[in-house]
C-alpha cells in the first residue's frame, strides 16, 4: 500500500503528481493480483521500484491518471512518460498509503480511496508532500489493472 504513493507524492510534487516508494534495484514483475487488496500491495511494491517495467502490467491500456497539480495523463504510453519521469526526478523516495476506504467492490470493478504521503529528494534538496488519492480498478483476464487514478491535496 505503501508503494501507490510514493509516485503520487512525485507526481504532485513535480507536476506529474505519482509517485512511489524508493529502492532502485531490479525487480521482476509479480504474478499478477487476483484480488483489489492484493493490487494495492502489487502496485504499491511496483511503484517503489520505479521500474515502469514493473509497474506496466498493473496499468490498463487505458488507464488515466490524473495527479494532485491537475495534470491528466490518457493511456498507457502517456501514463508511462510521467512516471518514468518522476521516477527519475524523485531520489531516495519513501512513500506510505494508509486508510484506504473502499467506496465499491464486485467481481470485476474496485474503488477505494486513500490517504497518501511521500519523501524524497529533489534536485539535491529534501522535498515531501501528502494527499488523497482515488483509483478504480478492473479486473480483466483474470488480474486487476489500474483504470483511473485520481490524486489531490489534503483538505484543509
Amino acid at each position: 500500500m505503501r508503494m501507490i504513493y510514493a509516485m503520487i507524492a512525485l507526481l504532485l510534487l513535480t507536476g506529474c503528481a505519482h509517485s512511489p516508494i524508493v529502492s532502485q534495484q531490479e525487480t521482476k514483475p509479480a504474478m499478477p493480483p487476483k484480488t483489489p487488496e492484493e493490487f494495492i500491495t502489487a502496485y504499491e511494491a511496483a511503484l517503489a521500484s520505479q521500474d515502469w517495467a514493473v509497474v506496466e502490467p498493473l496499468v490498463h491500456p487505458d488507464a488515466c491518471v490524473t495527479f494532485s497539480n491537475g495534470s491528466v495523463h490518457e493511456g498507457r504510453p502517456a501514463v508511462q512518460a510521467a512516471f518514468t519521469r518522476n521516477f527519475s526526478l524523485i531520489k531516495s523516495e519513501q512513500y506510505s498509503i494508509s486508510n484506504v476506504r473502499w467506496v465499491r467492490r464486485s467481481d470485476d470493478f474496485a474503488v477505494y480511496l486513500f490517504d497518501f504521503s511521500w519523501q524524497g529528494v529533489i534536485d539535491g534538496e529534501p522535498a515531501s508532500g501528502a494527499g488523497r488519492g482515488t483509483c478504480t480498478i478492473v479486473r480483466e483476464h483474470d488480474h486487476w489493472q489500474l483504470l483511473i487514478e485520481h490524486l489531490g491535496p489534503r483538505s484543509p
